[in-house]
């Protein structure tokens, strides 16, 4: 139960958190997150995310070369769906011949 001093956020894509370190909010930091939440409650602030990083500790060519990695993959696991599909539809239509050639009525 959240009362009129906490606040509870959650974020269920990626996105960057943004925190002012100091009042006067000259310093902040911000962090790079997949998925989440927040809790202020008080003066305190929970977060909770299943990935996270500072945004000054990326590496862009290796986050780079990562990327283009997992779409050459994403791009291999659509082929396959393709090829699943195609599949399929080839199945039903020898099953349909089979079910005919045999006496049954096609479905």
């Amino acid at each position: 139960v959240l009362s009129g001093h906490e606040m509870l956020v959650a974020k269920n894509s990626p996105g960057v958190l943004t925190l002012w370190m100091d009042a006067a909010g000259n310093e902040k930091r911000r962090f790079a997150l997949y998925e989440g939440a927040t809790q202020v409650y008080a003066d305190r602030l929970t977060v909770l995310a299943r990935f996270g990083v500072d945004v000054d500790n990326i590496d862009a060519e290796a986050v780079r070369k990562k990327a283009d990695g997992m779409r050459e993959r994403v791009a291999e696991v659509e082929s396959y769906g393709a090829i699943l599909e195609t599949s399929r539809a080839r199945l039903a239509w020898y099953e349909t011949q089979l079910r005919v050639a045999e006496g049954a009525p096609a479905k």
